[in-house]
């Protein structure tokens, strides 16, 4: 240890995580904040409201709640069936997602033993074997292999979001990428020469 880094403050535990598994902490954390914003933002365009009006509604900080807000906005604003379609598949995604994100962002890491699991001094060094992330409610295990995952779901989600708010901000786009739907929500009249029942 230099000098400059044990003057650093330092946990009271040491962590038991490479530095990829703290990059992808970090990672999940950040994309969160994707979510969340993306959230209000879908909300705040498909109300048409102002910065404040829209923070109103979504201040819980609950995702579950503002998910929740998210997609009756969209059930009642919007009629284009993809878009719909994927309002509904973030929805059912997010609670999975929010306890798999809780299970790290709340989590003690420790390292795994057989009497549970065990803490060192922030300044004792050790070498990183199976590291276990602790829920502190309740003292149960969970494996650290699942940040990758956990982390994934997150972008494909904060993606998922992305396509809803491009649609609300260029309708035109969905439908020229969807071919059954039209731009006047009507059905297209059938070509003269096409066979009809």
């Amino acid at each position: 240890m230099t000098e400059t880094e044990f003057r650093r403050p330092y946990p009271a535990f040491s962590i038991p995580l490479t530095d990829k598994e703290k990059q992808l902490i970090g990672e999940i954390v950040a994309i969160q904040g994707q979510i969340e914003f993306l959230l209000g933002a879908i909300v705040h365009d498909a109300l048409g409201l102002n910065r404040s009006a829209m923070l109103a509604i979504m201040h819980s900080a609950s995702l579950k709640v503002n998910t929740y807000i998210f997609v009756t906005v969209i059930r009642a604003k919007i009629e284009n069936k993809l878009t719909l379609a994927s309002a509904e598949n973030i929805f059912t995604r997010m609670e999975a997602l929010s306890k798999g994100r809780n299970d790290f962002i709340h989590a003690l890491y420790a390292w795994n033993d057989a009497e549970g699991f065990s803490l060192v001094s922030g300044l004792e060094l050790r070498p990183i074997e199976d590291a276990v992330a602790v829920k502190t409610g309740s003292y149960s295990k969970g494996t650290v292999r699942d940040l990758l995952a956990v982390r994934d779901e997150a972008a494909s989600i904060s993606q998922e979001l992305s396509l809803v708010r491009l649609y609300l901000r260029h309708p035109w786009q969905e439908a020229q990428r969807t071919p059954d739907a039209s731009p006047d929500k009507s059905e297209p009249e059938p070509r003269p020469d096409s066979p009809t029942d």
